[in-house]
């Protein structure tokens, strides 16, 4: 737990949706191209970026990379611990063996399509 300050940086036009440790939805809405949003609350903080490509992340003023493991085509996911730490968001994996045949490839980093709640 802690607190957690995201900076997100767009290069290009996105939308995010971003839940804290309690579930609360802290911000939902669009980043646009050449601007900054900066969202804080309890980590860890779950989220949900939609044309992730043209993301920039910070948390607690330190960069942090989003690696593939967070990815599905053009669309990120993960929990930002506010060690700075990315980590799978647990509320959008499904258990073991109960993937959709849809996302079920080798290697898929992210069940599923569609944001949680």
């Amino acid at each position: 737990m802690g607190r957690a300050r995201l900076r997100l940086s767009f290069s290009a036009d996105s939308w995010v949706d971003v839940h804290d440790a309690a579930g609360r939805r802290v911000f939902a809405g669009n980043g646009r191209a050449n601007s900054v949003k900066t969202i804080a609350g309890v980590a860890p903080m779950r989220v949900y970026l939609r044309f992730a490509s043209g993301v920039q992340l910070e948390i607690n003023n330190r960069a942090v990379a989003i690696g593939p493991q967070f990815w599905a085509g053009d669309v990120a996911r993960f929990e930002a611990g506010a060690d700075g730490v990315l980590r799978r968001d647990s509320r959008a994996v499904t258990t073991p063996g109960a993937a959709t045949p849809a996302v079920a490839a080798p290697g898929a980093a992210m069940p599923g399509a569609h944001p949680s709640g």
